[in-house]
Parts: structure tokens; C-alpha cells; sequence
């Protein structure tokens, strides 16, 4: 009998007009993304833009965006994260020494951060409850 592999970081994968995203958020973010372009706002959007990794002349590994774009003839690399792996962020640092590329990353509430700026975006504190 064979299992379907439950996804690591409890994502849905879902499918759009015939498109597969990785999750609901990161099909979101790319349907913002279209209505941008479509404004004139961003152009030349593409999806699952893949990156080769070389570091002298040894190819470490392939970085997959989720997005790529101009905005304002600055050439930007998105991707949408829910959670940033160990794998994910030392990825992100490979971008910046390989290829100088700051990634930018968007969380699930839409709110757009970096690696470099700010390692994560802050979580509200709870309040500890008083026992008496």
C-alpha cells in the first residue's frame, strides 16, 4: 500500500487554473503579483525561477524562487515563506554571495522582510496568565 507524504511544514499544495503552488499563500502572493504587473506597477513576472549555487567553480546547489520582476528597472527575487528553514536562510545567504541578490522574502500575513535587515519578523509575546 503506498502513503502520501504529508508536506514537511504542513503546506497545502494547491492548484490554480492548471498552475501547482507549494501552498495556498504562495498562490495568493502570485495572483498580488499579476494584478501588480497587470498595473503597470512591475513587469517581465515569471514563477520558479531556478538559480545555480556555484561558489569556485563548485556547484553547491539550485535555489528555486518563487518570483522574479522588475520594479522600477530594479531586477527583484522574491519568495513566500511560511517558515524559514536552516536550509532556507543559508540559501538565501548563498543568493547574496553568489549572485549579490538580496531575496525578498513575504510571510504568510504579507508582510515583507529579509535575512539581512531583520532575521525574522518579531511574534508577539503572550501574556503569562497569574495563578493565585
Amino acid at each position: 500500500m503506498f502513503w502520501k507524504k504529508a508536506p514537511k511544514w504542513k503546506n497545502k499544495p494547491v492548484t490554480i487554473d492548471g498552475v501547482r503552488f507549494a501552498s495556498q499563500g504562495e498562490a495568493d502572493r502570485f495572483h498580488q503579483l499579476k494584478l501588480l504587473e497587470r498595473a503597470g506597477q512591475i513587469e517581465k513576472l515569471q514563477r520558479q525561477v531556478r538559480f545555480s549555487l556555484v561558489w569556485d567553480d563548485v556547484h553547491i546547489c539550485d535555489y528555486i524562487a518563487d518570483a522574479t520582476y522588475f520594479e522600477h528597472g530594479r531586477f527583484v527575487v522574491e519568495d513566500f515563506k511560511g517558515a524559514l528553514t536552516p536550509d532556507g536562510e543559508l540559501k538565501l545567504k548563498m543568493m547574496r554571495a553568489c549572485h549579490r541578490i538580496d531575496v525578498r522574502l513575504i510571510d504568510k500575513r504579507g508582510r515583507l522582510w529579509s535575512v539581512f535587515s531583520d532575521p525574522r519578523p518579531k511574534r508577539r509575546k503572550r501574556k503569562k496568565a497569574l495563578v493565585g
